[in-house]
């Protein structure tokens, strides 16, 4: 019964691989060989980030067989409609490559199924999971521990689940510590020059949600600085980097000609590429 599984669920991976497109100019595929899974793993990534997709399909399938736990994950990935494009997407297919991914030990996988059996309402399994991906190291683990335990009061755990996340320097994990410092809460006091602070650092590493907050900081002058010019800079910036929001504040300002140059035509642009996006 197992192995007549495994047989249909290969037979429908290869047939619901579309569209996937091979450069004329690349070598052979069997011409490549990777020594041990993990050089396969590496190259395909190469070849997805290259939309190369039927190449790094046919390598996962081979580091997939033979135990490799990223692969089971990223051809979920691909199964999802993720890396790469090109192959029809099966959830079910999906679903079970991160089962798989999550048995052989990957913590990305752990975190994907963790987050399907909270969506089924199951807490008791979903916490089982999200805990061991958060005890392997995986910082969105950890960060959605940290806010569990936050919304039950368990500080001190929150704390310490938050702190990893951080240390990983993951991104969304700034972004909540930035939200505790603004609310005052989860035992971090409010303080709006502390949260600028994590902002700025967020911001010059090229976030542009972050962008965002320090065009807003600067233009209502939250952390004790009001700004106009660097209001305007900083909405500009995530403007740029395609952040609806900070498109039509960046509009509104450069229709007023505050804090940047009086640019009507600029202003009506950028309104019309924040309603691109809202489509």
């Amino acid at each position: 019964m197992k192995s007549s599984f495994y047989r249909a669920l290969t037979a429908a991976s290869v047939a619901v691989l579309v569209s996937a497109s091979v450069c004329a100019e690349t070598p052979p595929f069997g011409t490549r060989q990777p020594q041990d899974t993990e050089a396969m793993v590496r190259e395909a990534r190469e070849l997805l980030a290259q939309q190369r997709t039927r190449e790094a399909y046919l390598l996962l399938e081979q580091a997939k067989a033979r135990g490799n736990a990223e692969a089971y994950r990223l051809l979920a990935s691909l199964y999802e409609g993720g890396e790469g494009g090109g192959v029809a997407p099966v959830p079910f297919i999906a679903r079970d490559f991160y089962w798989m991914g999550a048995l052989s030990g990957d913590p990305e996988s752990m975190y994907q199924v963790a987050q399907r059996y909270f969506d089924k309402g199951n807490q008791e399994d979903g916490m089982k999971w999200l805990v061991r991906a958060a005890d392997l190291g995986y910082p969105a683990a950890n960060l959605m521990l940290a806010q569990r335990e936050f919304q039950h009061n368990d500080l001190a755990n929150a704390q310490r689940h938050l702190k990893a996340a951080l240390e990983a320097g993951y991104p969304e994990a700034k972004h909540f510590l930035v939200s505790l410092y603004e609310t005052g809460s989860g035992g971090f006091p409010q303080d709006f020059k502390q949260a600028f602070a994590v902002l700025d650092e967020l911001a010059k590493s090229g976030d542009a949600k972050a962008m965002h907050s320090m065009g807003f900081y600067f233009f209502r002058g939250l952390h004790g600085v009001k700004n106009d010019e660097a209001a305007a800079h900083w909405y500009h910036e995530a403007a740029k980097a395609g952040y609806a929001d900070s498109m039509l504040a960046y509009a509104w300002l450069a229709e007023r000609g505050q804090g940047t140059e009086k640019d009507i035509a600029e202003s009506r642009w950028y309104r019309q590429q924040a309603e691109k996006i809202a489509q």
